[in-house]
């Protein structure tokens, strides 16, 4: 499935479903040229997203320190009930903030 992603009415990119293991989510993402010229704040969590994806499996001890120092500054973003999927019949689906990896990966959960 394919679906266009979005926080409020900002166009973050396109995601490709690829999988699921319940209550996760997985495909690929490709960012939007909307959100590559602007948007620094949310620029900011996608590049802590990917630093923290790729550690997390990599050395648990980076990982947290990481986590520790950086998550509290993206608490707007991770709190936040704005965060949604248009799929290509036009239907909006609610999600939790979404994980990026280091490989275009993306993770999701339904919110």
């Amino acid at each position: 499935m394919n679906y266009k992603l979005y926080y409020k009415d900002l166009e973050i990119g396109t995601i490709v479903q690829e999988d699921q293991d319940f209550p996760n989510l997985f495909g690929t993402y490709k960012l939007s040229d909307k959100l590559k010229s602007g948007h620094n704040f949310i620029n900011e969590y996608i590049k802590y997203s990917v630093e923290a994806y790729a550690l997390m499996n990599k050395d648990e001890q980076k990982w947290l320190k990481l986590v520790q120092s950086e998550e509290e500054k993206f608490g707007e973003l991770i709190e936040s009930e704005d965060w949604k999927l248009i799929d290509q019949k036009g239907e909006v689906h609610k999600i939790l903030i979404p994980n990026f990896g280091n490989h275009n990966e993306i993770v999701w959960r339904w919110g």
